[in-house]
């Protein structure tokens, strides 16, 4: 068994993985994971996981892809995407831009924000 095949053998699994629940947070059928998920770190680490797991999936494809002879151009477009999906799932745990967030986030984040309004004006009116 070569190193590409045992590298791929534990990242692609390992990959979905950690895409799955990610993917299923983007949907709203998973919005437990995403409270659980989301006090540990800033920004959004539940919809985060979606990129990073198509990020270690991806990895040992685009050494594959890279390394074969008859598939340089599929490369070519790989390696942006894979690098691109591990940035943001880096950078989204610590800050997810609201047009990166599914709709019924930003229906909770807005109905949060005016619900600390409402209080903030009856604090203010004692």
């Amino acid at each position: 068994m070569s190193e590409d095949t045992f590298l791929a053998l534990i990242l692609i699994p390992f990959g979905v993985l950690v895409m799955v629940p990610g993917l299923l947070v983007y949907n709203g059928r998973f919005r437990h994971y995403r409270k659980g998920l989301n006090t540990m770190w800033t920004g959004e680490p539940a919809l985060a996981s979606a990129y990073l797991g198509a990020a270690l999936a991806g990895i040992p494809v685009m050494g594959m892809v890279i390394r074969s002879d008859n598939l340089q151009m599929f490369g070519l477009l790989l390696v942006p995407a894979v690098f691109l999906s591990l940035a943001i799932g880096i950078l989204g745990n610590l800050w997810m831009p609201r047009f990166m967030k599914p709709r019924w986030i930003k229906e909770a984040d807005d109905a949060a924000k005016r619900q600390r309004r409402v209080a903030k004006a009856l604090a203010s009116t004692r």
